[in-house]
């Protein structure tokens, strides 16, 4: 692989985030529905609808599926982009439930669409960022912060505990994209860092850092693994966090 880096250091990247996270973990009023101890699901918002035929499509051929599989990775475009991961996960066995644009609180609304009936050994969820900036891209005042990712991350935590307790929960940290280092990775680093610590003190959640092996040696992001749009991954990408995620998976 290529190792090219976009000048883009660390420290800059965490001043940001500090004032990020100073001016909108204050701001309660996105996580009203979300800060919450004992919640098990999402607020219904009429934007959910918007790929409710793709989540429905996976209900349907969940149900003649004949395949068994032990971990369904869901999430956003960078799950349903890697269109290469049955055979990069081989021989785990593994589906693609990846819906592009997604965000966190849709798949937590979708789970049961997304899962089936069945119990997977682990759900591995790709998802967060989107929460950051897509609604802005949409047109829609409903985006998170890192702190209202985290409360969600536990919202769906606690939802895969009641519909299938005996699968596990493996989140992949949010990715420092060039397109969005400085509009959504400040919130990323929160929400990652919070992310962390609860999956280090529950047995069944699991937290897997592809972030920081994004940078060089300098704190730069390595490049040769991006598309154009410096958001979404080429194969080199891919190849990257298989290389992380997958010796995680084939030690549960």
């Amino acid at each position: 692989m290529k190792i090219v880096s976009y000048k883009f250091g660390l420290l800059p990247i965490l001043v940001v985030a500090l004032l990020f996270g100073c001016k909108k973990i204050s701001d309660t009023k996105k996580a009203k529905s979300l800060n919450s101890d004992t919640s098990v699901d999402v607020e219904y918002k009429p934007w959910m609808d918007r790929f409710s035929s793709q989540f429905l499509n996976f209900e349907n051929t969940d149900k003649l599926a004949l395949n068994n599989y032990d971990f369904i990775f869901i999430g956003s475009s960078m799950i349903e982009k890697w269109v290469t991961l049955s055979t990069d996960m081989a021989p785990l066995k593994v589906v693609n439930r990846g819906v592009g644009g997604a965000t966190i609180r849709e798949v937590i609304f979708y789970l049961e669409k997304l899962i089936g009936q069945r119990s997977p050994k682990a759900i591995v969820v790709y998802d967060g960022d989107n929460d950051i900036s897509i609604m802005r891209d949409f047109g829609i005042d409903d985006s998170l912060n890192g702190e209202d990712i985290f409360h969600a991350f536990k919202i769906l935590h606690r939802k895969i505990k009641l519909l299938y307790p005996k699968t596990k929960l493996i989140y992949i940290s949010i990715k420092p994209a060039p397109a969005r280092i400085l509009t959504n990775y400040p919130e990323g680093i929160i929400a990652n860092r919070l992310i962390k610590e609860y999956c280090s003190k529950e047995k069944d959640c699991s937290y897997i850092d592809v972030a920081t092996r994004m940078f060089d040696e300098k704190g730069n992001i390595i490049s040769g693994i991006w598309q154009p749009d410096g958001n979404h991954f080429n194969n080199e990408g891919y190849k990257l966090w298989n290389s992380i995620i997958k010796p995680v998976l084939s030690n549960l």
